[in-house]
């Protein structure tokens, strides 16, 4: 599976950063990287992969855009199903790689990665 083509999906300003370093870092040390890089990177790391001495990290310009400040609630949708629901954390964070958000779909309260979940307009066109 390439991953770059399955987030490409769903995310199409995806962009990738590959980068080298010269020792194996920890988890997360990589992610705190990651985190510092985006604003030099021009938008959001939706995902990051961290290989031996590499680090590659997929980021979006636009969802840098859409998934600032406080989101709590925010209206958003599963991607591809008519499931809407409302985002319940202050902001995206990280888990094993994946950039995601808490929210809640009905009774069920979980974390989504931020790839999947599509905005959805309010009353007055705004998301």
């Amino acid at each position: 599976m390439n991953i770059y083509n399955e987030i490409k999906k769903n995310v199409p300003d995806l962009e990738q950063a590959k980068l080298n370093y010269s020792y194996i870092m920890s988890r997360g040390e990589a992610q705190e990287k990651v985190e510092n890089l985006e604003k030099q990177l021009g938008g959001l790391a939706v995902y990051y992969e961290l290989t031996g001495k590499r680090l590659t990290i997929y980021y979006s310009p636009a969802l840098g855009k859409e998934w600032e400040g406080n989101i709590v609630g925010k209206k958003i949708r599963l991607a591809r199903t008519s499931m809407v629901g409302e985002v319940t954390s202050e902001k995206p964070y990280f888990i094993s790689g994946s950039r995601c958000v808490r929210c809640q779909f009905g009774k069920d309260n979980d974390a989504y990665d931020i790839t999947n979940l599509e905005s959805v307009k309010t009353e007055g066109g705004k998301k």
